[in-house]
């Protein structure tokens, strides 16, 4: 007589009956989340280009008006370079390095335009400020927000590069009208009979001229 043996037979429970669709639902919710995330992401680089477009059109219309060509292009080329590294350059999960070119292009010394021309462009200085704000803002902190965190840090640099452009359109009003000289401060001195200069007291009359580019080597050519 032969004897078997009767293993016994398990019965799906409920239990395994629950346990693939708690993974299916497990799975949707990671997917969701991540397309959410990704939707605020999107959400952000787009505030960002706003941002650096607004900026790039304010420093075109400082271009626009300067009557050097060499100047206009120095901030052409910064508006341009603006506009591309508050856009394009923000790449999440990029190494939030930034092209020398574009680098060169945005550079604080973009204020003092081309060193081939004779005088400074027409910028006033608050106006001055807002430019090297503008550009370092884009330069060194949007495309490196990719490394931290970037839903915390890019909103904060967007908002901070329109004060600045609203900043620098502000300071557009305080300049001196055609025909109006800046004020300035009389030194309080006397001449004496052998032409002798005496200081009373007064601020000294002699300034800087601030009016040519500083003489040094630069790829800003006409």
């Amino acid at each position: 007589m032969t004897n078997v043996t009767v293993l016994p037979v398990r019965t799906p429970g409920v239990e395994d009956q629950e346990q693939p669709v708690a993974d299916e639902l497990l799975a949707e919710d990671e997917d969701q989340e991540r397309r959410e995330r990704q939707h605020a992401v999107n959400e952000l680089l787009a505030e960002a280009g706003e941002a650096g477009r607004g900026a790039a059109g304010w420093v075109r219309e400082l271009a626009a008006r300067q009557a050097e060509e060499r100047h206009r292009a120095v901030l052409e080329r910064a508006a341009d370079a603006i506009k591309q590294t508050a856009g394009r350059e923000v790449v999440p999960n990029g190494d939030g390095q930034l092209a020398e070119e574009l680098a060169y292009d945005l550079s604080a010394d973009v204020v003092t335009g081309s060193p081939y021309a004779q005088a400074l462009p027409e910028l006033a200085v608050g106006e001055r400020i807002a430019l090297v704000a503008a550009c370092a803002l884009a330069a060194a902190m949007m495309p490196r927000t990719v490394l931290g965190d970037l839903e915390r840090e890019l909103p904060a640099l967007a908002a901070t590069m329109d004060a600045a452009v609203t900043a620098g359109r502000t300071a557009r009003t305080q300049m001196p009208q055609p025909g109006h000289s800046r004020p300035c401060y009389q030194a309080k001195q006397r001449v004496d009979d052998t032409g002798a200069v005496g200081d009373t007291g007064g601020r000294a009359a002699a300034s800087p001229n601030f009016d040519h580019a500083p003489l040094r080597f630069d790829r800003r050519a006409a």
